[in-house]
């Protein structure tokens, strides 16, 4: 493992976490872990098959379809299909293989009347092309986009047009909504390289904090902080541990979690920090805190009944974490969710029935508010 990144403790349980949600969830990449976590795809990888062995190989294997049978009468015909304008993807959905493998069998079996076609229809790019979405889509995914701590890149991806497209749409639908939205998350793409060396260098010779600076740059912290930890590595880790800038306060996710801790002091409740720890019987999931027989849960987005993709929501949260007994013998059978966004109407209904206590930005501000607390109002604002 000597030419593997560092990882710390943290890190490395979250990975051991996270591949329960691999192995559970069919449709879960390791690309996409690797994403949430701010580590490259390889590394993610790597750290499966070194902790993991062979049961991650097979997981992998038979998540992407490489290792089942097709016939050649089965691919002949998949490739008249694709021959005849079918999508690639919507072939290999049918015979239960991903794209990558079909199109490898394909090149093997058909050769070079395969790779003509194949070049003709531009394969990456076809089905991008071909599909119509309609208004109502766009406008339920914008929903989504405006509500919750998702890229363009992967609504793009979910309904199957270039994000390019998706962006002309919400500029023509919505207008000055969206650009408002957009200059929040999305302009820090205008930020070059030069401006991220200026702001480093003012981020060492200063005491400026991370926060001050993602305002000025007009980017997140989340954006800014594994940047900085690209461009300049060790140099940043060791100016950000000086300042005490936490590292993993980085991710939206950390500073929620950091935000909510200090929300809880000021209530009166005494929360123990559980992150990265084994701490219910059974499982390596585990809530953010426990305050006596109740699970707390933070969460940076709109909470909705049900969850979406790596996005959980209120029914999962519940389910794996209340009635659970603990390695020091306790039930939880009690928890408080916590959003610094906030939840749907049908969540709120729920948590009545289910004595749930919800608490979302406005509950937050109005204690921080209260308590003088501006540094954490700034906080939770930037979220």
């Amino acid at each position: 493992m000597s030419n593997k990144p560092h990882l710390t403790q943290n890190q490395i349980n979250k990975i051991k976490e996270s591949f329960l949600e691999y192995k559970d969830n069919t449709k879960l990449t390791a690309c996409e872990i690797a994403k949430e976590m701010g580590l490259n795809n390889s590394t993610v990888s790597k750290w499966f098959q070194k902790l993991f062995g062979e049961e991650y190989s097979r997981i992998s294997i038979k998540k992407f379809g490489w290792n089942r049978i097709l016939t050649d009468n089965q691919i002949k015909y998949a490739f008249q299909k694709y021959k005849n304008g079918t999508p690639m993807v919507d072939i290999a959905n049918v015979l239960g293989v991903k794209s990558d493998s079909l199109k490898v069998r394909m090149r093997k079996l058909i050769g070079d009347e395969y790779k003509k076609i194949a070049k003709k229809y531009k394969i990456e790019h076809s089905r991008i092309k071909r599909q119509k979405v309609p208004d109502k889509k766009i406008k339920e995914m914008f929903e989504v986009y405006k509500n919750r701590a998702i890229s363009l890149t992967n609504i793009a991806n979910n309904v199957g047009i270039a994000e390019s497209s998706l962006i002309a749409r919400f500029k023509f639908l919505f207008g000055d909504q969206y650009k408002i939205i957009a200059r929040k998350r999305r302009d820090e793409r205008k930020v070059t390289k030069k401006q991220y060396r200026e702001a480093f260098e003012k981020y060492k010779n200063t005491e400026i904090s991370l926060t001050t600076l993602s305002n000025n740059l007009g980017v997140q912290i989340s954006t800014l902080a594994p940047t900085f930890r690209k461009m300049f590595g060790e140099k940043y880790l060791e100016i950000a541990q000086k300042k005490q800038d936490s590292v993993e306060i980085c991710k939206k996710g950390k500073i929620a979690e950091k935000i909510a801790f200090e929300y809880l002091k000021l209530i009166d409740k005494d929360p123990i920090d559980i992150r990265g720890k084994a701490f219910i019987k059974g499982t390596l999931r585990r809530p953010d805190f426990l305050i006596d027989n109740t699970f707390v849960e933070v969460k940076t987005y709109v909470i909705s009944l049900t969850g979406n993709g790596r996005l959980k929501g209120y029914k999962e949260i519940v389910r794996d974490y209340l009635n659970k007994e603990t390695k020091t013998g306790k039930i939880i059978n009690k928890g408080i969710i916590i959003s610094t966004s906030n939840f749907t109407k049908e969540v709120e209904e729920q948590a009545k029935k289910d004595n749930i206590l919800l608490i979302n930005k406005k509950d937050m501000s109005n204690v921080f508010t209260k308590n003088n607390r501006n540094d954490l109002v700034e906080l939770l604002n930037d979220i």
